[in-house]
């Protein structure tokens, strides 16, 4: 098999290929490569600020809990000191639970009275 080339054919296929990769590079994948590097920024930017995020609400829960111990070391440190605590909480609470005395004769009478009544209310 004998394969005759013309030099000008092969001149205008290698012109003709610089061509096509200039336009294809130029035009459709400088652009593809650009959109392509701003998404990778926008992804590291995105990852970045949930790691700043994610410190800044470990430190704000750290000073929430130093705070709150603060605060309870604070208040186990001023608390008033009481001699006898269910004195001063239920003085004015706690119902009197003494029975009051009462005479037998007081209650005989009583009993009286409620029959009485009773017996008048039925007829």
């Amino acid at each position: 098999m004998n394969i005759n080339i013309e030099p000008i054919t092969l001149i205008f296929q290698v012109l003709n290929f610089f061509i096509a990769y200039i336009l294809l590079r130029f035009l459709l994948l400088k652009p593809a490569y650009a959109i392509i590097q701003e998404e990778q920024y926008e992804r590291e930017h995105l990852h970045n600020n949930i790691a700043y995020q994610r410190a800044l609400l470990t430190r704000k829960e750290q000073e929430i809990k130093d705070h709150w111990r603060g605060c309870q070391e604070h208040f186990l440190k001023n608390k008033p000191s009481i001699d006898n605590p269910e004195l001063y909480i239920f003085k004015y609470i706690t119902p009197s639970i003494e029975q009051p005395h009462i005479a037998p004769q007081t209650i005989t009478k009583l009993i009286k009275n409620v029959q009485d009544a009773i017996i008048k209310k039925v007829e």
